[in-house]
């Protein structure tokens, strides 16, 4: 893989990451609790994994990589199915828009990731541990794990190629930008 692929992979997380930071400064002035409150989360990530999204690194024609999967199983983990929910409607329909043979294993890692973090949410209350740094860099890994598996989505010319040469990157880099 071209070092230029890897230091788009990071610039791409480096932006969400100062989003992510921007929302956590918001946040404090909104009630997750409330359905007003879930549904600003949710709008929040959508829009910032869309801004995100603009800015992929392009594999190929046509597929692209960003951040999305790590702020969509965020915002699941947190802000639930409604957070979610919304989220995955910005990030289904944008990158629909955006087109190309990845859309299909896009459309996959987006509900994927979400469903995911929605998972982890509801057993969150049990195990209030789960909010530790070891604890959301495990859960980062399987989201990514599964993103690793929409790649069976890509067309079979590409498939494998793009499985060898991202597999390690993606569960190197992106478990440790959710854990962050």
């Amino acid at each position: 893989m071209e070092q230029t692929f890897l230091t788009g992979f990071l610039n791409n997380i480096t932006l969400l990451l100062a989003l992510g930071f921007l929302y956590s400064f918001l946040i404090t002035h909104l009630t997750i609790a409330v359905f007003k409150g879930k549904s600003a989360l949710g709008l929040l990530f959508g829009i910032v994994a869309a801004i995100g999204m603009l800015y992929p690194v392009r594999y190929a024609p046509g597929i692209i990589f960003d951040g999305r999967t790590i702020l969509l199983s965020i915002v699941g983990f947190f802000g639930g199915a409604l957070s979610a929910s919304i989220a995955v409607m910005i990030t289904g329909i944008l990158r629909i828009w955006q087109g190309g043979s990845g859309v299909w294993m896009g459309l996959a890692s987006i509900l994927s990731s979400a469903a995911i973090g929605v998972i982890f949410h509801r057993s969150r209350s049990q195990f209030f541990w789960l909010t530790n740094a070891f604890p959301l860099y495990v859960f980062g890994f399987i989201v990514h794990v599964a993103m690793i598996f929409c790649m069976f989505a890509l067309p079979d010319d590409v498939r494998w190629a793009a499985i060898s040469d991202l597999s390690l990157p993606v569960l190197l880099i992106y478990p440790l930008a959710t854990m962050l």
